[in-house]
């Protein structure tokens, strides 16, 4: 007895026998004469040419973050001992270490890291 799962043609939802033998599709009342349950299956794949919104408030929201403004902090400078650089952190390693630092100078530009 081929137990393998049939996929309704309409929908693609599984199969089941009805009460007739025929397969059946319980989500869009489909059905298939008692012979074609053993033709050959063919695989179809259906793609979605329109996104999401969801979908496209996540890419999004995931771009923002990577144009986040960086914050400002009091380290001294070590090229021309400015008093002010920003930065930003970005975890470059593996999770159970720290994160990378990223530093720049607000006058001269000059740019380092620091793992934490």
């Amino acid at each position: 007895m081929d137990m393998s799962p049939h996929f309704c043609g309409a929908c693609g939802a599984v199969l089941l026998l009805g009460a007739g033998g025929a397969p059946s599709c319980d989500v869009c009342g489909a059905s298939l004469p008692r012979g074609d349950a053993n033709a050959e299956l063919k695989l179809v794949t259906r793609r979605r040419l329109a996104p999401s919104e969801t979908l496209r408030q996540l890419t999004e929201a995931a771009t923002d973050v990577g144009g986040a403004q960086e914050a400002e902090i009091s380290e001294t400078c070590p090229q021309c001992k400015n008093d002010k650089m920003s930065f930003h952190t970005a975890q470059l390693r593996s999770a159970d270490e720290g994160q990378t630092i990223f530093y720049t100078c607000l006058k001269c530009k000059y740019q380092f890291t620091h793992n934490s």
